[in-house]
């Protein structure tokens, strides 16, 4: 089964911006909260940016599963090798 190619370095940086952007606009979201247009913006993007580390979270878990199945792999055929 072949590996997702995923660049950890910069996957890993783009969940960390994702995550710190979040909570920056969840505290302006307590300085915006008056006016109802500028709240709904603010709150819409938070959202957006927890989605997205939420979504790179999940990539690194499939990246996880898909290395640790391939592990699995090459160990059983290396066994079935030495038994034969």
């Amino acid at each position: 089964m072949p590996s997702i190619p995923i660049h950890v370095h910069s996957a890993s940086h783009s969940q960390m911006v994702s995550l710190f952007l979040g909570y920056l606009f969840f505290l302006i979201r307590l300085g915006v909260s008056t006016n109802d247009v500028a709240c709904y913006a603010v709150a819409v993007l938070a959202h957006y940016l927890f989605l997205t580390a939420y979504f790179w979270g999940f990539l690194f878990a499939i990246e996880i599963i898909y290395t640790i199945s391939a592990m699995y792999t090459i160990n059983h055929r290396s066994r079935t090798k030495m038994i034969r």
